[in-house]
């Protein structure tokens, strides 16, 4: 059993619902035969560069898990190849155009680019491994906040346990305080090799290795020995999260 320390930024859904409202205009939105659809927020990119520009060396390269290549700290549009390694080359991402790409390496980083970017009238597409078909993770025109260096086994909370947990003779043996961009391969090598075989211990991880533990979980947690632990969803005790 585990718990996970997610560091995230939470947005609102990509797009807009489409309200079947009455012939008004909403919150200065614009209606067409009785739809409305809300205003967009006024997005000013250059209050988004220099707030970002004054915290950040944008031209830091980070080290980048997938792919091997290094990439920039902070990149847009206009910076070409940079920010094309940027945002995705190899996966889904690479037909999105977000407004920027900010690589994360602690919860601080996180919590200064969601506050230029909200102060700038910009969304938030929080982004971990990048592990899903439509590339909903890089929204174009929105702010990537990349997470997929908060990772450090060397930092993660392992507390040991032992209580009835969630199926019958099943046992809570102990918990894991982990970073969001972290995998199921990462969080199973830590339970090998921080847990004696005697105790038993099964990490509640998906089948694929690669998957990141944060939309794992989210989507729910399904996988192959969901049958002995339950749903990964089921067994998140605790949340860290950036809200705006």
């Amino acid at each position: 059993m585990h718990r996970l320390a997610t560091l995230l930024a939470i947005g609102s859904l990509p797009g807009f619902l489409l309200l079947p409202l009455a012939e008004a205009v909403v919150d200065d939105g614009t209606c067409l035969h009785g739809t409305c659809l809300p205003a967009m927020p006024v997005r000013d990119f250059a209050l988004l560069e220099s707030c970002l520009s004054a915290a950040f060396d944008r031209t830091k390269l980070l080290p980048r898990v997938q792919g091997g290549r290094q990439v920039q700290k902070i990149t847009y549009p206009q910076d070409g190849e940079a920010y094309f390694h940027a945002r995705g080359e190899e996966s889904e991402s690479s037909y999105r155009l977000p407004a920027a790409v900010f690589i994360a390496e602690n919860e601080e980083d996180v919590k200064s680019a969601v506050k230029c970017a909200t102060s700038a009238g910009y969304k938030i597409s929080p982004r971990g491994r990048r592990h899903q078909s439509q590339g909903l993770s890089s929204m174009d025109g929105y702010v990537v906040i990349d997470c997929h260096l908060l990772c450090d086994p060397d930092s993660f909370v392992l507390e040991r346990s032992n209580e009835d947990w969630l199926l019958p003779g099943q046992k809570l043996v102990g918990t894991i305080k982990s970073g969001s961009g972290c995998t199921n391969a990462v969080m199973l090598a830590y339970t090998h090799k921080n847990f004696d075989p005697t105790e038993g211990a099964l990490y509640a991880i998906g089948t694929c290795p690669s998957v990141g533990i944060t939309g794992y979980t989210t989507g729910g947690g399904a996988g192959d020995v969901t049958p002995y632990t339950g749903w990964g969803a089921d067994d998140l005790l605790e949340v860290d999260i950036v809200l705006y």
